[in-house]
């Protein structure tokens, strides 16, 4: 048997790319009686006739979305722009929260540095540094920051979100060095290039995946996320020492550590009331 990595589901089959080339897999049909669906993103061991395969083991799994059908993502790309359009930053941290919640990276891009806005990047380098997640600017008009963002990409696979018209196509045609054969599989099997029923990966490079879809991309706090999961999207809050109250949410109660960093001025007032604006957003669900 060798290993492999599902790249995309067509029809019930599973292109696997494994030790440089890409083969047509089928599942055992234990999967099926276990109800263990295999997805776009799983490592796999599959043994091999010609160009076709069979699925024999699903390895574990590190993380699964739902929203695509995607297993093993670990990081994520959320782009927005500098300007043209102007970021929305709630939207953008609603996204982080999301990812953690997921156990996914969250990675910051943000796009048209060629307009040359340095004040705008500066407020936005303010604001998002003391978070200590990964963060780039970048044009892929120009290409600026773009080879250092293709070098710090590790092996794994990547899912893409971020606001509307800020050149989320552009990107992956930019970063994509290495063409999958989904489409010419699609077309031997007569099924045509619609039939793919979950997503499919685009190989940035060997190793590197990213999900092609918008899926992932959700607007609102996802199902399920509780006070503490906001909390965890802010996470240079935990910079400042104890609360009074070791439960505390940094909203009303006394002795908030972080609510005096924020008076202080040590908090940018637009994070923490983004903050606040998500937590009411919980409250509002009467789900806590």
């Amino acid at each position: 048997m060798i290993r492999g990595r599902i790249i995309a589901s067509i029809a019930g089959f599973y292109p696997v790319k494994a030790e440089g080339k890409v083969y047509l897999c089928k599942p055992r049909g234990i999967f099926r009686k276990t109800d263990h669906t295999p997805a776009v993103g799983d490592v796999v061991m599959i043994t091999t006739d010609g160009e076709e395969g069979t699925i024999e083991k699903i390895m574990e799994r590190s993380s699964l979305l739902t929203r695509p059908f995607v297993a093993n993502v670990t990081s994520a790309l959320l782009l927005f722009s500098i300007r043209d359009p102007s970021p929305d930053l709630l939207l953008l941290d609603t996204l982080i929260v999301n990812c953690l919640y997921h156990g996914i990276e969250p990675i910051l891009l943000f796009n048209k540095t060629d307009l040359d806005d340095s004040a705008a990047a500066e407020d936005l380098a303010r604001i998002y540094q003391p978070s200590g997640f990964d963060m780039y600017f970048i044009s892929v008009t120009t290409g600026d920051g773009m080879n250092l963002l293709a070098q710090e990409l590790e092996e794994g696979v990547y899912v893409l979100a971020g606001q509307s018209g800020v050149g989320k196509s552009s990107l992956i045609n930019h970063l994509a060095t290495t063409d999958l054969i989904v489409g010419d599989i699609s077309r031997k099997l007569g099924r045509g290039k619609h039939t793919t029923r979950h997503s499919s990966l685009v190989e940035l490079r060997d190793g590197v995946f990213l999900v092609d879809t918008p899926g992932f991309q959700n607007l609102h706090l996802e199902n399920g996320v509780s006070p503490v999961d906001v909390l965890d999207g802010y996470p240079e809050f935990f910079n400042f020492g104890r609360c009074q109250f070791y439960n505390c949410l940094h909203q009303h109660e006394p002795g908030c550590v972080v609510k005096q960093a924020h008076q202080d001025g040590l908090i940018p007032d637009r994070r923490y009331q983004q903050y606040l604006v998500l937590q009411q957003r919980l409250q509002e669900r009467k789900e806590f």
